[in-house]
C-alpha cells in the first residue's frame, strides 16, 4: 500500500510541476503590479480588493493562529490526494514557499483565521454546517502578495485532475475574456 502511495505521489509531482511552474512562470512579483482590476476563475469575477482582502485575511491569521500553516490540508478544503500532493509540490516550487487561501464566490471571506471547529454558519432552521471553500484558491507569497488564483475541478469531483488558471484583468473590459488556460491533469 505504501509503495502504491508512494508511485501516485511521484506520478502526480512529474504530472503536476509543469503546470505549477506555468502558473508561477509569468511573475514572482506580486500580481497586481500589472492589473488594477482583478482575476477572471472561470465566469466569476473576483475585483482587486477582494483578492486582498483574502490575501490579508490569510496573512493576519498567520499571526493571530500560526498553527494555520501546520493544519492539514483537509481542513482548509482540499480533500483529494493529489490536490495534497499538488499543494506539496507549489510549496516547495521556486520563490517560495507558497501557501493556498480560499477566495468565496459570494464575496465572504474564508474564516481561516478560525480552528476548523468554528468555520460554521448556521442555516434559517439553526442547523450548523461548515463554510465550504469553493474550488478557486490564490496563491499567497510568504511575503503576502498575490502570485496568482486558479480554480481546482477536482474540489467537485476527486477523479478530475484539472485546474485553470484565472486570469489575470487589467481593467473592467478585460472581464469579457474566456477562460483558456486549462491544464488537465488526468
Amino acid at each position: 500500500m505504501y509503495a502504491l502511495l508512494v508511485a501516485k505521489y511521484i506520478l502526480v509531482t512529474i504530472l503536476f510541476l509543469p503546470g505549477v511552474l506555468k502558473i508561477l512562470a509569468f511573475s514572482y512579483q506580486d500580481a497586481f503590479g500589472r492589473t488594477n482590476y482583478g482575476f477572471k476563475c472561470g465566469d466569476k469575477i473576483y475585483k482587486k480588493h477582494e483578492i486582498f482582502a483574502a490575501a490579508k485575511k490569510y496573512c493576519d491569521a498567520l499571526t493571530t493562529r500560526p498553527e494555520v500553516t501546520r493544519e492539514h490540508y483537509e481542513h482548509n478544503g482540499y480533500p483529494a490526494l493529489w490536490m495534497r500532493l499538488m499543494m506539496e509540490s507549489l510549496l516547495s516550487a521556486p520563490g517560495g514557499p507558497f501557501k493556498l487561501m480560499p477566495i468565496l464566490r459570494d464575496g465572504s471571506l474564508y474564516p481561516i483565521d478560525l480552528p476548523k471547529e468554528s468555520r460554521v454558519l448556521k442555516s434559517l432552521n439553526g442547523e450548523s454546517h461548515l463554510i465550504d471553500p469553493g474550488p478557486d484558491r490564490i496563491v499567497v507569497s510568504k511575503s503576502c502578495n498575490v502570485i496568482t488564483a486558479f480554480t481546482d475541478f477536482g474540489y467537485f469531483d476527486s477523479s478530475v485532475l484539472r485546474i485553470e488558471t484565472c486570469d489575470l484583468l487589467r481593467n473592467p473590459v478585460d472581464s469579457s475574456l474566456t477562460p483558456s488556460n486549462s491544464h488537465d491533469l488526468s
